[in-house]
């Protein structure tokens, strides 16, 4: 679980800050964005391999 919550500030941290604010401007709270981040990136099909 820790390494999960490490992973989700990881993306946080490595997005623009317009991207950023855009996030917590939808969602209402850092919190929140990233666990939807985290959600869709956990969601999303895995890109087959060549």
């Amino acid at each position: 679980m820790i390494e999960t919550a490490q992973q989700m500030l990881d993306i946080w941290q490595r997005l623009p800050a317009a991207k950023q604010q855009a996030l917590l401007a939808r969602f209402g709270s850092r919190d929140k964005a990233v666990a939807a981040l985290v959600a869709t990136r956990l969601l999303a099909p895995s890109t087959p391999s060549p």
